[in-house]
């Protein structure tokens, strides 16, 4: 594993962590944006860098802003900025940057992006600003286009006063929560499970934007999904596959698991998938 602190372009510090295929030339870069509360060295980010890496593509994540070590800070500051984030812009920019860095460090390498959950949602935003240096294929895991199960109305509505007032304020949440994430909660001290009115707010309102947009997604983009997912909405992905055009293709496997690639019964399957996607023309 290598890792080490990256400057972003506001002068942020995080960490950064790239993997390259021990015993083949590389393919591709896949540049990751993992989901809320996971970070660059999450078990399940860590099985995926591995699948990757051992299919001859370079995996390149890095924790984003309000999650991981938080390169500087004590545990206790750390803690008290978990699930804070002032601006979703932060989220792609900062992503940029990272893709910035790839072009110089791999410049000969096609760049695959590959988006989980929060992640999925900043992916989508990623190719709707139609940055300077383009992804050649996309991958979306689950992501958080609406929730499976959406707060009570008067939770939603408090949320939009508390975003102008209190955005900074933060609660716990285990939302459709596995057993195996319930496992990472209480032996995994970055994975925090904390979000804030702001984050949450502007997760839900930017999926609302992406989905009114969907139509300009031109690259490839593989839509892997579960029916029964306790986390985010099937039925808003089924509407992003509707309003995007052929480039899209949906892969659904009929489980409750929101991280499919990662120990659950259709891993093997998601593992697949992503292989068929990039092979092909």
């Amino acid at each position: 594993m290598t890792e080490e602190i990256f400057k972003l372009s506001d002068g942020t510090r995080t960490r950064l962590r790239i993997e390259v295929p021990a015993d083949r030339p590389a393919k591709a870069v896949v540049q990751y944006i993992h989901g809320f509360s996971e970070h660059a060295t999450y078990a399940a980010v860590t099985a995926l860098a591995d699948f990757y890496t051992a299919n001859g593509y370079v995996f390149v994540v890095h924790d984003q802003r309000g999650h991981g070590t938080m390169p500087g800070l004590t545990a206790k500051e750390r803690w008290h900025k978990f699930g804070k984030v002032a601006r979703y812009q932060d989220f792609v920019n900062d992503a940029a940057s990272v893709r910035r860095e790839i072009a110089v460090r791999f410049p000969d390498l096609p760049l695959i992006l590959h988006g989980l959950s929060m992640g999925g949602n900043i992916a989508l935003q990623m190719q709707l600003e139609n940055r300077e240096l383009p992804y050649e294929k996309v991958i979306l895991e689950s992501p958080w286009l609406g929730l499976s199960h959406p707060f009570p109305w008067a939770f939603e509505k408090l949320t939009f006063a508390l975003r102008e007032t209190l955005p900074q304020l933060t609660v716990g949440t285990n939302r459709g929560l596995t057993e195996i994430a319930s496992h990472h909660f209480q032996t995994d001290p970055l994975f925090h499970g904390r979000i804030s009115v702001g984050l949450y707010r502007m997760m839900e309102d930017q999926a609302q934007k992406i989905l009114a947009q969907a139509d300009k997604l031109t690259k490839p983009i593989l839509l892997i999904v579960a029916d029964g997912d306790t986390v985010v909405s099937s039925a808003q992905e089924e509407k992003l596959a509707a309003l995007t055009g052929d480039n899209l293709t949906m892969v659904e496997f009929h489980e409750k698991h929101h991280v499919i690639h990662h120990k659950n019964p259709s891993s093997a399957q998601v593992y697949q998938a992503i292989l068929d996607f990039l092979s092909a023309d």
